[in-house]
């Protein structure tokens, strides 16, 4: 959950302007959602 929370904090920091980040981190929080 940790992870998940810090990486959703980049994104709404700003990292939701570059389309190619936004994307991994989204997929990143796909994958520890599952787990």
């Amino acid at each position: 959950m940790t992870s998940i929370k810090g990486f959703v904090e980049t994104l709404l920091d700003g990292g939701l302007e570059d389309a190619s980040v936004s994307r991994h981190f989204l997929e990143i929080i796909h994958l520890e959602s599952n787990r």
